[in-house]
């Protein structure tokens, strides 16, 4: 939670999609995409931008936080 937190006070629109097994939780962030060619629209790769700026700004507020860097955007089914 403490993850979610953090990138909402950084201006993302993160939620916590939750599963029994801890390390099968997403943490997703809003607006997606529902169609292929929106994925290379200005406003996804706008919002990638922010996601890598918060996941650096993460990483060095607390040692062994990562920075994102796995971060993908995912087609909305």
């Amino acid at each position: 939670m403490e993850m979610l937190t953090f990138c909402r006070a950084e201006g993302l629109d993160a939620y916590l999609v939750p599963d029994d097994n801890a390390l099968l939780r997403k943490i997703i962030v809003l607006p997606g995409y529902r169609d292929l060619s929106e994925k290379s629209s200005s406003e996804i790769k706008a919002l990638e931008a922010k996601i890598k700026q918060v996941g650096k700004k993460w990483k060095g507020n607390k040692p062994g936080n990562k920075d994102f860097d796995d971060a993908y955007p995912a087609l909305f089914k």
